[in-house]
């Protein structure tokens, strides 16, 4: 069957999967001080961390609107799977729903799946509202058809799936499921395979700075962390979507050792998952963490990946994201 997987632009493709024509993104718009970055194919890494830089005011983001959503799911393929960074961090989850039920509802469920009542109001998360993106649609892709009344034609079933993540937990899924997809696999099956996954999904983070988390409320629940005059880093983690901190130490580098030594005594069945790697600017940081977890462990296989824009904001210059 014909399939496509669509994540957010926190997902952080690779170059190869950017090309791949199964995969499409959305993008999340940031905000920093008066200006407004689309992160998309023409987003630019270095030019906006200088812009990081050289701004006082914290940076946002803006989640994309469900319309934005409903054209990559108009296609001709029989399923598509949207992988979402964590609800808790975005209304990105949220706008995906909405985008499904409004395609459904345009166009009627599709074959196989149950029509149903929403009884859970979708609402954006604080401080993370549409995009405001609303105007010409971007130019359809080849194998997309409009839709409507006098060119009737099945809709692919859609699944959302929150991956109670980001960056590299999204990428983790979103190549697992294109596994299961080339594997042949049933839409059912490669669903409850993707939130089983989900569940079992670990994810970690060495980052320079918390300051862009905390001041957008991304790090509710933890005590404000100011260690800066003795260089103490935090190794942060993922529990069931919301940010923890996992444990501390002095300098980056040691708490990319740290960051090590948490994955390889809580993975199970490495032998059977991916690592992956995401990275700010820092690809020799990342290499340091693969070289230093394929000591310790055995995977699958390693995939490492630069920050797009989303990513590249909270994370800042440096951070690495682990998922496994």
């Amino acid at each position: 069957m014909k399939y496509r997987i669509v994540t957010d632009s926190c997902g952080d493709l690779t170059p190869e999967l950017k090309r791949d024509g199964h995969f499409r993104t959305v993008p999340i718009t940031l905000m920093v001080g008066k200006e407004t970055v689309i992160d998309d194919e023409s987003f630019d890494q270095a030019q906006f961390l200088r812009l990081l830089r050289e701004t006082e005011e914290c940076a946002k983001t803006a989640c994309p609107s469900p319309e934005r959503f409903m054209e990559v799911y108009d296609c001709d393929a029989d399923m598509v799977f949207v992988v979402t960074v964590s609800k808790h961090l975005s209304g990105t989850y949220n706008s995906a729903c909405v985008a499904k039920q409004m395609f459904e509802e345009a166009h009627g469920a599709a074959v196989g799946d149950a029509v149903h009542d929403v009884h859970e109001e979708l609402a954006y998360m604080p401080g993370d509202g549409p995009s405001g993106m609303l105007g010409e649609k971007a130019p359809r892709e080849a194998g997309e058809h409009q839709s409507g009344a006098d060119s009737p034609r099945r809709h692919p079933r859609i699944a959302v799936i929150d991956s109670l993540s980001a960056s590299s937990g999204e990428l983790d899924l979103a190549l697992s499921i294109r596994d299961w997809c080339e594997a042949g696999m049933d839409f059912e099956t490669i669903e409850r395979k993707a939130n089983a996954m989900r569940d079992g999904l670990n994810t970690y983070f060495v980052i320079e700075s918390l300051d862009t988390l905390r001041k957008n409320g991304r790090l509710s629940g933890i005590q404000a962390f100011f260690a800066t005059a003795l260089n103490i880093k935090p190794v942060m983690g993922a529990d069931k979507g919301t940010i923890v901190k996992r444990s501390q130490a002095r300098g980056i580098t040691f708490a990319l050792m740290k960051m090590c030594e948490l994955v390889a005594k809580e993975v199970i069945e490495p032998e059977k998952k991916r690592l992956v790697i995401a990275h700010c600017n820092c690809m020799e940081r990342a290499m340091t963490v693969k070289r230093e977890l394929e000591k310790r462990v055995k995977f699958l296989e390693t995939v490492i990946t630069d920050t797009a824009g989303t990513a590249t904001l909270y994370a800042n210059d440096g951070g690495v994201v682990v998922a496994v």
